[in-house]
């Protein structure tokens, strides 16, 4: 998984870090973001992040992650209190599917909020429990 953060740009010296985890924060992997030469647009810095978690995730499972950003203190963005999610769903047909298009966030305001576990109803807005089914 590989994403953008976009930042404010307050001052020289800062940092993002994706905090992720595979099995609702059991365990938590931070992983440091790289400052994009020449991203800098107004007053926003872009950082990019790539996430490795080695062998393929099975069918059902779910990566959750959020983000810290240090600068003239420690700011986070955890979604609105619901992380960040990508969850593992079968792919009932073989051909590929076209890539997402990446979801702008906006200039969100981070707060002070650490990662949050996900919660435990299902994200799904269709009626229908998709992760029910793999448990």
């Amino acid at each position: 998984v590989s994403g953008v953060v976009r930042v404010k740009n307050i001052s020289f010296k800062k940092s993002v870090t994706v905090m992720w985890t595979v099995n609702d924060w059991a365990t938590v992997t931070e992983t440091g973001c790289e400052y994009m030469q020449d991203s800098s647009k107004g007053n926003m810095d872009k950082f990019s992040f790539k996430l490795v978690v080695g062998s393929s995730l099975a069918v059902g499972s779910r990566l959750q992650f959020c983000l810290k950003y240090h600068c003239e203190g420690e700011h986070w963005d955890n979604n609105g209190g619901d992380n960040y999610a990508f969850q593992v769903f079968l792919n009932s047909s073989n051909r590929s599917l076209p890539m997402a298009k990446p979801k702008d966030i906006g200039s969100r305001n981070f707060s002070r909020q650490s990662c949050v576990p996900f919660p435990s109803h299902s994200p799904s807005q269709h009626g229908d429990d998709p992760w029910l089914r793999f448990m």
